[in-house]
């Protein structure tokens, strides 16, 4: 039995030993796999980064063409306002006269229709 003894002992170390290298190699894969999980963050967030650079780029290339019309369109009518401001203004006499003799002018007269209704 005693021969045995230390051939036991001998496998319970190995056994013991082998468990060491289990957990060892489990908690190194743990660790590898924290840092490769905190690896592919950094690689989204920075994809994320460039790809809302090109987002915006593309926004700003595509609407600014839209300012440059918006404006183009706010000049347009800033000067036809001013127009029909000059127009009105240049002709306030005439058309303060138009409206004062289309008020002075009444017909009072009865179509014959209306005379047939009363």
């Amino acid at each position: 039995m005693q021969s045995s003894d230390p051939n036991i002992q001998r496998l319970l170390q190995a056994e013991q030993f082998a468990a060491k290298i289990v957990e060892d190699a489990n908690r190194e894969k743990v660790q590898i796999l924290r840092e490769e999980d905190v690896k592919a963050m950094k690689d989204i967030d920075q994809m994320r980064e460039q790809k809302m650079k090109e987002y915006e780029k593309f926004k700003n290339d595509h609407l600014g063409s839209l300012t440059k019309i918006e404006e183009k369109y706010q000049k347009f009518t800033q000067e036809k306002i001013q127009e029909i401001f000059d127009l009105s203004t240049k002709n306030k006499e005439k058309i303060i006269q138009l409206l004062l003799d289309k008020v002075k002018d009444v017909d009072v007269s009865f179509e014959d229709q209306n005379k047939k209704k009363i």
